[in-house]
């Protein structure tokens, strides 16, 4: 489990290798250093596989390259998210949910920084991997929360005594805290990988958390009907079965009677 933990962690250090590193934007988006580095840009936008047949002569060129490249990049970090939001839902362990979280979000750095052909700075790097670590703390802690007096609190005692409403709530709520943390990973990953102008930390990651909380609400609208129709889907099966099994002893009994 150790080993395993390890190898997670070192695993996107290979982003230095594979991928070259960002361009960094001048401090003003004008003036001769701009012009000079959105040439440098435009060349490395011509070299990423996604952009292969189109136009990078302008500016609006380069613009219109880098949402095409956004949208890519949002697929990524949703479809992540949203496999982290079943997995997590449906183990609800915090061992195995770190481990979920971590390699999630260790190949999403990866998928991300390839969407754009450019990986984050070294010191960008370090504060984006500070944030997968701290998530895996958070996906591990998920499981103490009191689910009990959450439901209870928020929809009432008459909801909480809804038989099966403690487990699912308790999924929702794990798989939706893990979600947004990666959905967040995700956005800070996109932001330090596409960015073009200089900006500031601090506000890059809150325009990341916005980002993440605007995609997460659909994600789990998703996966809480996958979770219901799977849970009504397991209870009809166990109930077919305990009423051919209880129908076979009667067919039995009246048999042997006879």
């Amino acid at each position: 489990s150790s080993d395993l933990y390890c190898l997670l962690v070192i695993a996107p250090f290979v982003l230095w290798f594979r991928i070259p590193k960002r361009l960094t934007p001048p401090a003003v988006a004008e003036g001769a250093e701009y012009e000079l580095f959105m040439a440098d840009f435009k060349k490395r936008l011509s070299r990423n596989s996604r952009l292969r047949g189109i136009a990078l002569h302008t500016h609006a060129d380069a613009k219109a390259s880098l949402q095409l490249l956004d949208k890519h990049a949002d697929a990524a970090v949703t479809s992540a998210a949203s496999a982290v939001f079943l997995s997590t839902a449906v183990l609800q362990s915090g061992r195995l949910d770190v481990l979920v979280v971590l390699a999630a979000q260790t190949r999403l750095i990866w998928q991300v920084a390839h969407v754009y052909y450019q990986r984050p700075s070294v010191r960008d790097f370090v504060h984006l991997y500070a944030n997968v670590a701290s998530t895996a703390f958070i996906a591990a802690g998920i499981e103490d929360v009191d689910v009990d007096v959450l439901v209870g609190t928020v929809f009432g005692s008459a909801v909480a005594a809804i038989p099966g409403m403690h487990l699912l709530a308790s999924s929702v709520l794990s798989g939706s805290a893990n979600a947004f943390l990666t959905l967040r990973v995700g956005m800070i990953t996109k932001e330090y990988c596409r960015c073009t102008v200089n900006s500031e930390k601090r506000g890059l990651r809150r325009t990341a958390t916005l980002q993440a909380a605007k995609l997460l609400g659909s994600i789990v609208r998703e996966g809480t009907v996958r979770l219901s129709k799977a849970a009504v889907t397991n209870s009809t099966t166990k109930l077919k079965e305990t009423v051919a099994r209880v129908t076979n002893q009667r067919a039995s009994a009246t048999t042997t009677h006879a």
